[in-house]
């Protein structure tokens, strides 16, 4: 009796849980710069063909979310997906946001002095291609040099391609060939070149946290998941994070959400 008595109790939680809509959570790779290819009226289109509940934005979690639309107007120089955003949102109010970056991402770049590190690095970096192009005493870095600018290069093309394409499995395995590539390379350059070695505990502080934050964006992305169960969520980010973000996701996707294709709505 008592068995059976049990049984009705946990029978209908076990039923509904099963039935309980799923989240879908659709990852839209975008660029930080208008293109001839990816404008605002781009982004705004393929919002509105997706008609989300919630959008989820590259900012620190820590930071108020409630704020987004009051502070734009007084940002400098905007991003194109900043833009693009408020004026969704001007339109339709109803629709939430949520920021699902890193916590105390902009710290970490205050502390470590990350852009003032970065450029003159790249630019160090790219003196002593241009100088060592034609310098065969190099054999051991040759290839390197090579794969590092075919990634550069490569990236350039997918910034000024349509979104589709930016959106593209083919996009996204480019992207994390590129970044696996440039990272090992970094590393490699700063422990021989002699003009890059005092970079080298800032590339691999870089490495380090490239990986720790895109970590804490699939986590924070499987909370609002779980948060807003049977919602349609719009993930907005920069392309770069695309393919660490949708690998994440769907190897840990369970019941409660399902990974999504922008244009499987157009």
């Amino acid at each position: 009796m008592e068995n059976w008595l049990t049984i009705t109790l946990i029978l209908p939680i076990l039923l509904s849980s099963k039935t309980l809509p799923k989240t879908e959570a659709i990852i839209f790779g975008t660029v930080h710069r208008a293109t001839e290819n990816f404008d605002l009226e781009d982004g705004l289109n393929i919002l509105k063909k997706m008609n989300p509940d919630v959008i989820l934005f590259e900012h620190p979690i820590s930071w108020n979310a409630e704020e987004f639309c009051k502070l734009v107007p007084k940002i400098e120089n905007p991003t194109l997906e900043t833009i693009m955003v408020k004026k969704y949102l001007d339109e339709n109010s109803s629709v939430l946001l949520r920021y699902y970056d890193i916590a105390n991402r902009n710290k970490y770049y205050i502390e470590t002095r990350y852009f003032e590190q970065l450029k003159p690095f790249l630019k160090e970096l790219d003196d002593f291609i241009e100088k060592n192009k034609k310098n065969d005493s190099l054999p051991f870095l040759k290839e390197r040099i090579a794969i590092h600018l075919k990634h550069n290069k490569l990236n350039e093309t997918l910034l000024q391609e349509y979104p589709r394409i930016i959106n593209s499995a083919t996009a996204d395995s480019i992207c994390a060939i590129k970044n696996r590539d440039q990272h090992n390379n970094y590393i490699k350059f700063t422990e021989i070149i002699p003009e890059l070695k005092n970079f080298n505990e800032f590339i691999i502080s870089l490495i380090e946290y490239w990986n720790k934050r895109n970590k804490a964006m699939v986590k924070n992305i499987i909370k609002y998941a779980t948060e807003f169960q049977g919602k349609r969520i719009i993930v907005i980010n920069g392309f770069q994070h695309r393919y660490y973000l949708r690998k994440e996701l769907q190897q840990s996707q369970k019941q409660n959400f399902v990974v999504k294709e922008y244009w499987k709505y157009e």
